[in-house]
């Protein structure tokens, strides 16, 4: 175990999860024919009702479609196109601090597609994930006391500001992609970050 700490999410941060979601519309909709109106439908519903999308509720909500095929088709889409949704300054940013920090994905959702996600982007070896439907902040707060400095890179406000507000000594990055980031237009809000950036490019420093 390191001395150092980063904790960085997963969708819209090191995976392009718009991307994600057209490679998917496009099987749905040319192998399924399912429209392309009924699809984002769909989606929107099951994120606004369970708040977590998880494989199953999502393929079944498609009445009247084999939902094993609709299952396996997630999987495959996953698995042909994970690495294509990384973004560019992913690998290079884990390979630039694994040797200084302990790296942790932290990520928010359905264990088995967070999963299949994570395993199937082909990041550097050498870090671990954390899945959870707990809040950030609940999932952090148990690593505190192991590490001297701990950041935290996250693309949602709300996270940011909850974690700021409880654990105030951990460094926040607010992170908003101009290539895909849902979140953009509360940007403005998180006032709580000590530093706002568009990508990862940066590089951190150890604390001694």
């Amino acid at each position: 175990m390191k001395e150092n700490l980063i904790i960085i999410d997963f969708d819209h941060t090191l995976f392009n999860t718009t991307i994600y979601v057209q490679k998917l519309k496009e099987v749905f909709c040319g192998v399924f024919h399912i429209s392309e109106k009924d699809f984002d439908a769909h989606r929107s519903l099951i994120k606004k009702v369970n708040n977590v999308i998880d494989i199953d509720h999502f393929v079944d909500s498609f009445l009247g479609y084999d939902s094993k095929k609709l299952h396996h088709a997630v999987h495959s889409v996953i698995k042909e196109h994970a690495k294509e949704c990384v973004f560019p300054d992913v690998r290079e940013f884990f390979l630039r601090h694994m040797d200084r920090f302990d790296i942790i994905i932290a990520t928010h959702g359905d264990k088995e597609l967070q999963r299949e996600k994570i395993e199937h982007s082909n990041l550097p070896v050498g870090y671990e994930y954390i899945i959870s439907t707990e809040r950030k902040v609940n999932v952090i707060s148990p690593l505190i006391s192991k590490y001297k400095h701990i950041y935290f890179i996250d693309d949602k406000a709300e996270n940011i500001e909850e974690v700021k507000q409880k654990i105030p000594e951990i460094e926040t990055y607010f992170i908003a992609r101009f290539e895909d980031h849902p979140y953009r237009d509360v940007c403005f809000k998180c006032q709580s970050s000590d530093h706002v950036v568009w990508g990862l490019e940066f590089t951190l420093l150890s604390q001694k």
